[in-house]
């Protein structure tokens, strides 16, 4: 072989290494990102958790989306259709001072830009007509990412079980 093919064969095999050097990490940078980007959803989800754990309607409000979309299902209640309205909703049901929620996120799937996750909650009433009441609950929300912002655009819960009290 000719010194200019072994320089050919040379040359060829360090380009051939720094693409996939290269390409090596392109894929390490997106799974960092998707990392960051994972925490970020999680960090969003748990402020509104608190927020409402809480009855903070101030920090609630920073977690809605800033083009009012945001949808609220409850069991016996009128589907809400904008952040407004949720906000409203919120606010009006932190007044009462008689309720605890507690729970814990179960599962979660954050995609490029809309997040879903699944959180166990547990309603309580001390003193409701006289009796304790109860209410474990499923809830799914579903948060969008705005400019590398997650905010909350749907929250949907479902009965699981509940004390025998309703009324």
């Amino acid at each position: 072989m000719r010194p200019t093919h072994y320089f050919l064969l040379l040359a060829l095999f360090c380009f051939s290494c720094q693409a996939d050097f290269a390409e090596t990490n392109a894929v390490e940078q997106t799974a960092e990102m998707k990392k960051a980007d994972h925490k970020l959803f999680h960090a969003t989800l748990r402020q509104h958790l608190n927020a409402t754990f809480n009855k903070d309607i101030n920090a609630l409000e920073g977690m809605m989306s800033p083009d009012g979309m945001m949808y609220m299902m409850r069991p016996n209640t009128p589907v809400i259709h904008t952040t407004d309205s949720y906000l409203e909703y919120h606010r009006n049901w932190f007044q009462d001072d008689s309720w605890r929620l507690s729970g814990q996120i179960t599962d979660s799937h954050v995609g490029t830009d809309v997040g879903t996750a699944i959180v166990d909650m547990r309603y309580d009433v001390p003193n409701k007509n006289g009796k304790s009441y109860w209410n474990e609950m499923v809830i799914s929300y579903v948060l969008k990412k705005v400019e590398n912002k997650w905010y909350v655009i749907s929250d949907h819960s479902s009965s699981k079980r509940k004390s025998s009290n309703s009324k």
